[in-house]
């Protein structure tokens, strides 16, 4: 199971901020890449800002799932997939001035969970860094270990 944004007309540019509402809004796409069938169980999408020069935690920090359009559960045979829409609020215009200028960064990261046919419980990670003058595709793919990834799920880690 792999978690994508999408880009293009449809979509916009990956990252689509809208400065009146201060939000951020985000299409993923959400897909069997395996050649058995998986119960998709929970899809989180959250995002931080931070200093340019700040490293990102080791171990990613999920917040509880919330405020997610779209589905976040389903059934997906290989090669399936289904769409799910995201607004993060609260995003301040001191934050998108800063991140304009390259004093900040802007993170969107998340997970997948699902279970496999062998009733494994696995998490997907996916994670990426906003690029404002990027034009086109603005969402950079974290290539730090431990965000982008497909792991078996602790049982710790379950239903959160």
């Amino acid at each position: 199971m792999k978690m994508s944004h999408l880009s293009g007309p449809e979509f916009g540019e990956g990252l689509t901020i809208d400065r009146d509402r201060k939000e951020a809004r985000i299409v993923i796409e959400v897909k069997n890449f395996g050649r058995t069938p998986a119960n998709v169980i929970n899809v989180a999408l959250c995002w931080w800002v931070m200093p340019k020069d700040q490293a990102a935690p080791i171990i990613p920090q999920y917040p509880k799932p919330e405020n997610t359009d779209g589905p976040t559960a389903g059934f997906l045979v290989a090669n399936d997939l289904f769409l799910v829409w995201k607004a993060f609020d609260g995003i301040s215009d001191d934050h998108l001035d800063r991140i304009n200028t390259g004093d900040e960064t802007l993170w969107i990261y998340g997970y997948v969970d699902y279970i496999d046919v062998f009733g494994q419980w696995h998490r997907g990670g996916f994670a990426r860094q906003y690029d404002p003058g990027r034009a086109g595709n603005n969402l950079i793919f974290v290539s730090q270990s431990g965000y982008n990834y497909d792991r078996l799920l602790k049982k710790r880690e379950r239903n959160k």
